[in-house]
């Protein structure tokens, strides 16, 4: 449904001779309203996710939270695709609601993974240089890297 409003603007100009002369515009605008109402969007929930159970891990000098289901990259672990993997280190879990805090780790307790591939990482650039010194040495590095899912906490 549109509005029609009308406004009428006074308008001052000189002319050639220098005389003030008053013009009347009247001006037509015409606005229309519509907002678009934004639907609900339900969220589907991620099926690594469906179940709350989650844990957190130290591997390679790192820790991780995981859940089951979740892929990501670790520091190189021996193994071939395919095979099983099992984290010790468990500093936190949390089971069916019952959440287990270590003093450092959590006793008797251990998450399984599978290893999916063995990759490297993006390539890094060392470069040593000292300033007129002729010094500059350059070296790249790629890390080895596991990519692996967690099957179980």
């Amino acid at each position: 449904m549109a509005e029609e409003k009308t406004k009428t603007v006074n308008s001052k100009q000189k002319t050639e001779n220098n005389k003030k002369v008053e013009k009347k515009i009247s001006v037509k605008k015409t606005a229309s309203v519509k907002k678009e109402v934004p639907q609900k969007v339900e969220k589907t929930e991620n099926p690594a996710k469906a179940s709350n159970d989650f844990a957190v891990i130290k591997t390679g000098g790192k820790q991780y939270l995981v859940t089951p289901g979740l892929k990501f990259n670790v520091e190189k672990i021996e193994g071939k695709e395919g095979d099983k993997v099992n984290f010790s280190e468990v500093l936190l879990k949390e089971v069916a609601g019952k959440l287990e805090i270590g003093e450092p780790l959590v006793k008797d307790s251990k998450v399984e993974g599978k290893i999916i591939e063995q990759t490297k990482g993006d390539k890094i650039v060392v470069l040593k240089y000292k300033k007129r010194k002729n010094y500059r040495r350059k070296q790249g590095h790629r890390q080895k890297l596991t990519r692996v899912e967690i099957v179980k906490i």
